[in-house]
Order: structure tokens, then C-alpha cells, then sequence
């Protein structure tokens, strides 16, 4: 009987998409299929048996890490326990934490430069939609009808600060531009739902 070899004893699809996530983290720019099957420990041939080429590994790896900074999101945050301006607020300065921590899996999420049309993964319900109903729930006049122009401008806001300061466009050190965009947050809140 033919001993079994090495790829075949490991989730090749998996651990690539750990791995490129890892790798990502670590060097975005030395993110290759040669390098992943080399760092999982597995042949190219059969990195190339799961995924179609780098563009679909990278909109696997997008999924997960998406669906991690929610999972994070909700551990740290019990937006239920907090009142709605606050929660949209903790929602921006969460935001701009993990594009500090995760500049390259931010840009993959939110900005990504392969071609991800073919995994679309819901942006709007999970970034927009809970902010509109936040917005809804402290304008109970009239000026509710607005509630999704006004939830769309705070997260373009936010997440336009946020782009700019991890492409370096403000001015000032790091740590200046990322208080730049922690301002923006509070700064868009308070001009749309002020004294709340």
C-alpha cells in the first residue's frame, strides 16, 4: 500500500486560507501561490487543485476575514447594553482600530485591488444597515426619513478618513493621521445627530 503523502493529510483549502490571512497580516507584498504552498507544506500543483488562482483565494481569504473583525466586533462591543449614538460611535473608532491593526486585511475588505466581483460579501447590511437603524432610533421626528443618507455619510466619512490615513495622505506621523480619523468619527456623529 502507497504511503499517503504529506498534502493529502492536511485541509489544503483551510489551512491556505489561514495561512494567506497569516501572511497578509505579517507581508502583504510576499503573498504568493508558490509561497503559501510552501509555507502550508504542500505541493503548487495541488494549492492550485482549491482555488481557481490568486484572485479566488484572496476573495476566500476577504470572506473569512470579514467575518472575523464582525465576530470581534460583537465580542468587544455589546451594542444592545449602549444607546444608539454611542453604539455608531464605537462602531467608527472600531473600524479605524482595525485598519491600525490590519492595514492590509482593511484594504482587502474594503478596498480590495484583485477582482472580487465574483464573492460578494454584504458591506452595506453589515456596515450601513445597523448604523441606519441606530440613526432611526434617535431621530424619531421627521427628519427619520433621512436616516439613510445620513447613516451612508457617517460610514463614507469614516471609512474616507480611514483610507487616507492608511495611504498616508494626511499630514503628520502615523499616530497623528490616525487621531485624524479617530476626529473624523466623532466629528461626522456629532454635526448629524448632535446633543444626543
Amino acid at each position: 500500500m502507497a504511503r499517503p503523502k504529506k498534502q493529502d493529510a492536511i485541509d489544503i483549502k483551510s489551512k491556505a486560507i489561514v495561512e494567506a490571512s497569516a501572511l497578509l497580516r505579517e507581508a502583504p507584498d510576499r503573498l504568493s501561490l508558490s509561497s503559501l504552498a510552501k509555507r502550508i507544506g504542500c505541493s503548487a500543483p495541488a494549492l492550485y487543485a482549491h482555488f481557481t488562482n490568486k484572485d479566488d483565494l484572496l476573495n476566500r481569504v476577504r470572506e473569512r476575514v470579514f467575518t472575523e473583525m464582525v465576530e470581534m466586533r460583537q465580542t468587544h462591543i455589546d451594542e444592545a447594553a449602549l444607546c444608539p449614538v454611542e453604539a455608531i460611535r464605537r462602531r467608527g473608532h472600531g473600524a479605524v482600530d482595525f485598519a491600525i491593526e490590519h492595514p492590509a486585511l482593511y484594504r482587502l475588505i474594503f478596498a480590495p485591488s484583485h477582482d472580487a466581483s465574483a464573492h460578494e460579501i454584504n458591506l452595506c447590511d453589515e456596515s450601513i444597515g445597523p448604523i441606519t437603524d441606530r440613526v432611526r432610533t434617535v431621530l424619531s421626528n421627521g427628519s427619520a426619513k433621512n436616516a439613510d443618507a445620513i447613516a451612508r455619510t457617517i460610514w463614507f466619512a469614516t471609512h474616507g478618513a480611514i483610507m487616507i490615513a492608511l495611504d498616508g495622505q494626511l499630514e503628520g506621523p502615523d499616530q497623528a493621521r490616525w487621531e485624524r480619523a479617530h476626529a473624523t468619527v466623532d466629528t461626522v456623529i456629532d454635526l448629524f445627530l448632535p446633543s444626543h
